[in-house]
């Protein structure tokens, strides 16, 4: 398919190529004055010279990358936050609810497949608690961290959304004062800030 696709395109470009010529060649030999006129002299070398570009221009190939289908980036909806319709599969739809609605933009027009059940037991129950956070410099890098011993991702802190932010380790602290990460390695110093934060019971 890409040697025949290459084919093709070349014979258009060569068609196309030639059908400029020809009309440089009738631009060219419509000048009729004193063939030694400098002006005529000067028309005719422009435009073999623009001939010359035309035929020299450089041919265009595809290859098996322009043919490739680009790979979507799919985005991760937390669980919280997701529709409650069920999908033909019988999966919880994987959209996002649409403002304060149980559903996204196409479930709340209908729910064929059904909803999702509430799983048994006692409900999740979200609520806004206040963690005091603070930049901590370990080992030459600034974590995020808190007085319960979570280090915190440091993309979620900037972002300062309403989701909950992600714990992506815990920190110990030694007798002198020095943080650590035992999961990846220690270190110590920092400087200390506030933000509140969402966290699920």
């Amino acid at each position: 398919m890409e040697r025949r696709l290459n084919k093709k395109l070349e014979d258009y470009i060569i068609a196309f190529k030639n059908d400029i010529v020809k009309k440089l060649q009738e631009v060219s030999s419509d000048l009729i004055c004193e063939p030694t006129s400098q002006i005529v002299a000067d028309t005719r070398a422009k435009c073999n010279a623009t001939i010359g570009f035309v035929y020299n221009y450089e041919k265009l190939r595809l290859n098996k990358e322009d043919f490739m289908k680009r790979k979507r980036v799919k985005s991760v909806v937390p669980i919280y936050d997701r529709c409650c319709a069920k999908r033909a599969s019988g999966e919880q739809c994987t959209r996002r609810k649409k403002g304060n609605e149980m559903y996204c933009g196409t479930h709340i027009k209908g729910t064929p497949n059904s909803v999702m059940e509430e799983p048994s037991g006692e409900a999740p129950t979200t609520k806004n608690v206040k963690v005091d956070i603070w930049a901590q410099d370990i080992k030459g890098i600034i974590y995020y961290i808190d007085k319960a011993g979570n280090v915190y991702d440091t993309e979620d802190i900037m972002k300062i959304d309403k989701y909950p932010k992600r714990v992506i380790a815990k920190y110990a602290q030694d007798g002198v004062g020095n943080y650590s990460i035992p999961s990846i390695f220690g270190g110590g110093g920092g400087a200390s800030i506030s933000v509140a934060t969402m966290v699920s019971n």
